[in-house]
């Protein structure tokens, strides 16, 4: 029952394969790595899952390579 929607593509670029479900956003259920990162750069505190193949299991949105910049209007430090 918890399989993911519109044939496991990406529900925002329409072109990646589902792997991130988040619990908080409204409308924003079924991501790909990209599209989570892209969606969650300043919501860095919403509780995310991980599609396993056969279920959504809990985890941190650190395992889709996600990266808080603490500074620079969210940009990496230029001076490196």
């Amino acid at each position: 029952m918890e399989a993911p929607a519109n044939g496991g593509i990406c529900l925002s670029c329409n072109i990646r394969q589902i792997m991130w479900k988040c619990l908080d956003c409204v409308g924003c259920t079924n991501l790909c790595d990209q599209c989570v990162r892209i969606r969650h750069s300043s919501l860095p505190y919403h509780r995310v899952e991980h599609w396993t193949g056969t279920f959504f299991e809990p985890a941190w949105l650190c395992q889709a390579n996600m990266v808080v910049h603490l500074g620079h209007a969210g940009l990496p430090c230029p001076s490196i």
